[in-house]
C-alpha cells in the first residue's frame, strides 16, 4: 500500500505539507509570542496556550478524519487559516479594552484561561484539520506528510530565530512570514479562488506590518504611548499618563520615573547597614532613579547589570536631563548582560549587592529569587557585605498567602545566610549578610546625618514608624512561622505562591483552584500518574484490533515528549534567561529531529514490531538521563542537543507506529490526532503545577516510569500476537 511509504513525489505536492509545517510553526511563536505580553510572560498563561494549540489541532485531526472536508483544495484552506491568524493576533493586542480592563490592568486567571483556549482553536483546528486534507491531496502518503510538515517547521524557525526575532516586532515579524508563504505557495494556485485568497493574505500582511504602532497605541488608550520596541527578551513599551513617564515590559510595569519612595528603600536600607560602601552590585533598576539614590554616596562606584540594552535606550529620550546625566556619570559601570551570569563570570567582589527587580511573577524573575541565586551572590559579596531586595507585602495584615510568600525567601536566604531582618511596609525589604543588621531608627538616622543624605521618603517623618520594633518583630515572626519551603531553580514555587497571591485579589474560581493544588499537588500528581499507567494497561489487555496497539505509544509519546519539553524550557529559562527569544531556537530543534527521525524512518524497510519497542526504550533511557543530567546542563546547545534527540526519537516512533498501524487500519488522522492529544494532557498538567510545585527530578523519574511501563505494556502485547 502507498499508505505508509514515504515517497519524494512531484515538488509541488510535497509544497503543500511544508507549506502547513512552516505555517504551524510561524503562527505558535507568534501566538504564544503575543500573548505573553499582553500576560506578563507569566508561564501559566504560557502552559495554557501551549496545550489549547495541542488540544484544537488533535480535535481537529480526529474530526477530519472521521467526517471529512470536501470543496476546498489545501492551499486555499491555508491561506484562509493565515488570514485568520492575522485576525486573532489584532484580537489579543486588544483583550484588555475587550475585557473591560485598562492597559497594563492584571487579568484574573479565568478570563486569561478561556480567552487562550478559545482563540487558540480559530487557528489550530483548522491546522489539525489540514494535515488530513494534505494526506489526501497526497494520495494517502501520510508519512511524507509528516515529513515535509516537521521540515518546513524546522526550516520556518531558522530565520525566525536568528533574523526576525532580533529585527522585528511581533506583528512585522508575522506579517513578514505570511508574505513569504503566500509567494512560495504561487506554484499550488490553480484557480481563481487560490489566487484571490493569496491576494487577501498579502493584503492583509500589508495591514498588519504598516499598522503595528498605529494599532498599539489605540490598544493604550487612555493612556499616550510614547514608544514601543519588540526585543529578543520582551515587548518594551514607554507610557505616559498623568504626567509621568512609566515603563512597561510585557505589559508589566517595571519602571516610572522617577519614583523616589521605592528608590530609597531600595538603596538605603541596605546601604546604611556598614559604613560608606565603595563597591556596589546593582542588578535591574537603572531606570526608576535607584541609580540616583546610590551617588548620594560620595564614594560610591556602581557596577549595573541590566539584560536588556534596549531597555535603556528605548527609555532614554524621555528622561530629564539630570536622569540622563545620572546614567553617564563616570562612577556608574552598566554592563548589558544577564544578571546571574554576570555573576558567574566577574571577579569582582562587593559590599553591597542590591536586586531591584520586580517580584517574581514569572519564571524568568523567579531565577532571581531562587537558593542557587543566592548563592552566587554570597561569593562574590566582601566580609560582612549586604544583599537586599523588596518584594511585595502589607503594612498591617499578613494573610495567611502573603506569610507563606514572605517565609519562602525567608528560609532560602537563611540557607545561605546567617542573618536576615525584614523591613516591613507595602514593600518587605529583605537584608542578608554575614553580620548583625540593624533595624533601630536611631542608628540608621545618624548614620543618614553623618553622611549628609538627602531623602525625603526614608527619612525622621516615617522611619520611626515603620520601624516600630513590634512592627518589625511581627512580620519576622511571621516569615519565620509560615512554610519551610525552599525556592529552587529545579523547583521554583515561588512564582506559583506570586500566582496564588495574584488570583486572590480577584477572589474568583483560579483563588480556590490554585490553592487547591498547591494542597494536594503531591497526591493529585500520584493519581494522575497511576490512572494513565491503568488507562494503558487496560486498553491493551481489552483491545481486540492487534492493529490499534500500535498507536498507543503515540499518546503517551506526545504526554511524555511535551513535559520533557516543559521541564528543559522552564530549566534553560532558569539557568539563562533568554527563553522570549529562545523559544524558537528550541523549538526548532525539536522540530528539526522530528524531521531526521521521520525521514530516516521513512527510507528504511517496511517496520518491524521489535523496533517499535527500541524507540519506546530509549525514549524511556532519554527520559532517565535527562534527569541525571539536567542539574549540570549550562548551555544553549547542551539543551538544544537534547531537544533534537527528542525529536529524533518521536518522528521515527510516528513514522513506524502510523506504518504498523496503516497496515490494516484506515484512519489516517488518528495517530496525529492521539499524538497531540497526550501533549495537550502534557502541556496541561507540566505548565501549571507540576514544574512549580513538584520539581524537575520527580517529574523527570516519573517519565521514566512511566515510558517504562508502556514499554513492558507494549512488549508483552507484541509477544502475545
Amino acid at each position: 500500500m502507498t499508505l505508509n511509504k514515504f515517497h519524494f513525489i512531484p515538488s509541488n505536492k510535497n509544497l503543500s505539507p511544508f507549506l502547513l509545517g512552516m505555517s504551524a510553526f510561524i503562527t505558535q511563536i507568534y501566538l504564544l509570542r503575543e500573548f505573553g505580553a499582553q500576560f506578563f510572560g507569566n508561564e501559566i498563561s504560557f502552559a495554557v496556550c501551549l496545550a489549547s494549540w495541542f488540544f484544537w489541532g488533535g480535535m481537529g485531526s480526529l474530526w477530519t478524519s472521521r467526517f471529512g472536508q470536501k470543496g476546498v483544495s489545501p492551499v486555499t484552506r491555508l491561506l484562509q487559516i493565515l488570514v485568520l491568524f492575522s485576525v486573532v493576533l489584532a484580537i489579543i493586542r486588544f483583550l484588555r479594552p475587550l475585557l473591560g480592563r485598562y492597559p497594563g490592568e492584571a487579568i484574573p486567571l479565568l478570563p486569561m484561561v478561556t480567552t487562550g483556549f478559545f482563540l487558540m482553536s480559530v487557528v489550530s483546528f483548522p491546522l489539525g484539520a489540514l494535515f488530513v486534507q494534505n494526506v489526501r491531496f497526497l494520495s494517502g502518503r501520510l508519512i511524507s506528510v509528516f515529513i515535509f510538515e516537521s521540515l518546513g517547521a524546522a526550516a520556518a524557525g531558522i530565520p525566525v530565530y536568528f533574523a526576525v526575532i532580533p529585527l522585528l516586532s511581533n506583528w512585522k515579524g508575522a506579517a513578514l512570514g505570511l508574505v513569504g508563504i503566500g509567494f512560495l505557495s504561487i506554484p499550488l494556485q490553480n484557480t481563481k479562488k487560490d489566487r484571490w485568497t493569496a491576494g487577501i493574505l498579502i493584503l492583509v500582511s500589508a495591514l498588519l506590518f504598516f499598522s503595528d504602532r498605529t494599532l498599539l497605541r489605540c490598544a493604550w488608550k487612555p493612556f499616550s504611548l510614547l514608544q514601543t520596541k519588540d526585543t529578543p527578551y520582551g515587548k518594551i513599551q514607554v507610557i505616559e499618563t498623568g504626567g509621568q513617564i512609566s515603563v512597561y515590559v510585557n505589559s508589566h510595569r517595571l519602571y516610572s520615573f522617577a519614583d523616589r519612595a521605592d528608590a530609597e528603600e531600595t538603596v538605603h536600607f541596605n546601604m546604611l547597614q556598614r559604613p560608606e560602601p565603595l563597591s556596589v552590585l546593582l542588578i535591574g533598576g537603572g531606570l526608576g532613579g535607584t541609580l540616583d539614590e546610590l551617588l548620594k554616596y560620595h564614594n560610591v562606584d556602581v557596577d549595573h547589570v541590566e539584560l536588556d540594552p534596549s531597555l535603556i535606550h528605548t527609555a532614554r529620550p524621555f528622561l530629564s536631563d539630570a536622569e540622563r546625566e545620572t546614567m553617564d556619570n563616570p562612577r556608574i559601570h552598566t554592563i548589558f548582560e544577564d544578571g546571574r551570569l554576570f555573576l558567574q563570570r566577574t571577579k569582582k567582589t562587593y559590599e553591597a549587592v542590591i536586586l531591584d527587580l520586580p517580584d517574581p511573577s514569572t519564571a524568568q524573575l523567579n531565577r532571581f529569587f531562587t537558593l542557587s541565586f543566592f548563592q552566587q551572590v554570597r561569593k562574590k559579596l566582601q566580609p560582612n557585605g549586604i544583599f537586599s531586595f523588596k518584594v511585595q507585602s502589607s503594612p498591617h495584615i499578613i494573610s495567611p498567602e502573603l506569610q507563606s510568600y514572605l517565609s519562602l525567601f525567608y528560609h532560602t536566604l537563611r540557607e545561605v545566610f546567617p542573618e536576615v531582618r525584614i523591613v516591613p511596609g507595602n514593600s518587605a525589604v529583605f537584608l542578608a549578610s554575614d553580620r548583625s543588621l540593624t533595624l533601630d531608627p536611631e542608628v540608621l538616622l545618624d548614620r543618614m546625618n553623618a553622611l549628609g543624605l538627602n531623602v525625603s521618603h526614608v527619612g525622621p517623618g516615617t522611619l520611626y514608624d515603620r520601624l516600630e520594633p513590634q512592627r518589625v518583630l511581627r512580620i519576622e515572626q511571621s516569615a519565620q512561622e509560615g512554610t519551610s519551603l525552599l525556592n529552587l531553580d529545579g523547583k521554583p514555587v515561588g512564582y506559583y505562591l506570586h500566582s496564588i497571591l495574584w488570583a486572590k485579589q480577584f477572589r474568583g474560581p483560579e483563588y480556590r483552584f490554585l490553592k487547591t493544588l498547591q494542597k494536594s499537588s503531591r497526591a493529585l500528581f500520584a493519581g494522575l500518574l497511576f490512572s494513565t499507567m491503568a488507562v494503558f494497561g487496560l486498553y491493551f489487555l481489552i483491545s481486540k484490533k492487534r492493529s490499534a496497539k500500535f498507536l498507543l505509544p503515540l499518546a503517551g509519546m506526545g504526554l511524555s515528549s511535551i513535559v520533557l519539553e516543559m521541564v528543559l524550557i522552564l530549566a534553560f529559562q532558569a539557568r539563562l534567561g533568554v527563553l522570549y527569544r529562545g523559544l524558537s531556537l528550541l523549538f526548532t530543534c525539536f522540530m528539526a529531529g522530528l524531521f531526521l527521525g521521520s525521514r530516516t524512518a521513512g527510507r528504511q524497510k517496511d517496520p518491524v514490531p521489535a523496533r517499535l519497542i527500541t524507540l519506546q526504550a530509549a525514549i524511556t533511557v532519554l527520559c532517565g538521563a535527562t534527569a541525571l543530567v539536567l542539574p549540570f546542563m549550562r548551555n544553549m546547545w547542551s539543551f538544544s542537543g537534547i531537544l533534537l534527540l527528542l525529536g529524533f526519537l518521536n518522528g521515527h516512533l510516528f513514522v513506524d507506529a502510523n506504518r504498523l498501524y496503516l497496515n490494516s487500519g484506515q484512519n489516517t488522522g488518528l495517530g496525529y490526532g492521539l499524538d497531540l492529544l497526550g501533549s495537550f494532557f502534557g502541556a496541561l498538567v507540566s505548565g501549571i503545577f507540576l514544574f512549580p510545585l513538584l520539581g524537575q527530578t520527580l517529574i523527570l523519574l516519573s517519565l521514566f516510569f512511566l515510558n517504562g511501563f508502556s514499554l513492558l505494556l507494549l512488549a508483552a502485547s507484541i509477544r502475545r500476537a
